[in-house]
């Protein structure tokens, strides 16, 4: 997948912001299909099988929120950015909360969209080429493929989002390395550090509770009480 190549679903009720935003990625070779809300849009991914869907958060009828959640339930490996406003943090944590992949903040600049898009695509990329070392992590019960992005426990397939993924194959790579959220989001989320602990939590939480025997007492990703998290084990041969 070339990543000025791929396909774009933009969810933006603002008809000038909309139509922009077609059009700057129109002109990066993207193939666009933009909507002004979300009705009847997982039949519209299903017709149109974008890499990428972008949502505004606030949205006529159905908010960006619920979009998010019904589109994340849906089809768990499609990368999800949604457009936030500036002023309200908490709309950021809650897109991220609800499986967001990403987020841009309005006002934004169409050079940090395009990029957020390419990082996106290029997460997709990676599971298709082929590793020069080899793509199984074992942590005892469970098996990572880097290069399917598959992830079993206890020989059964386990559905990750994006973002759970690579934070697993993070923690994966460092075991006893204590991680602080602010680590986290620079490595995972790209984030330059800003103070979105909940954010963090929260993927941990859900990713806790898809690899974890028992998820209130975690065996593999340890709380490390007022610093962060940690793999508390190692890598099996």
């Amino acid at each position: 997948m070339a990543l000025s190549h791929g396909k774009i679903l933009v969810v933006e009720d603002d008809q000038q912001l909309r139509s922009l935003i077609a059009e700057r990625l129109q002109d990066e070779s993207f193939t666009i299909l933009a909507l002004p809300d979300g009705r009847g849009l997982l039949h519209r991914i299903e017709e149109f099988s974008p890499d990428v869907v972008i949502l505004d958060v606030m949205l006529p009828e159905i908010s960006g929120f619920d979009l998010c959640r019904m589109v994340r339930e849906k089809y768990p490996l499609l990368s999800i950015i949604m457009l936030t406003s500036r002023e309200n943090e908490i709309d950021r944590v809650r897109g991220l909360e609800m499986g967001a992949d990403d987020y841009v903040t309005k006002p934004f600049s169409y050079y940090e969209l395009i990029a957020r898009i390419r990082t996106n695509l290029r997460r997709q990329r990676a599971s298709a080429e082929p590793l020069s070392v080899s793509p199984v992590l074992k942590l005892k019960s469970i098996e990572i493929n880097k290069e399917t992005r598959e992830v079993r426990v206890k020989g059964s397939l386990v559905e990750l989002t994006a973002t759970e993924f690579d934070l697993l194959v993070l923690f994966a790579e460092n075991p006893n390395r204590v991680f602080t959220r602010t680590q986290l989001l620079q490595s995972v989320w790209k984030e330059p550090g800003q103070n979105f602990d909940r954010a963090v939590d929260t993927a941990v939480t859900r990713l806790r509770s898809k690899i974890e025997p028992t998820p209130s007492e975690p065996e593999y990703i340890k709380t490390i009480w007022g610093i962060g998290y940690k793999m508390s084990s190692g890598k099996e041969s």
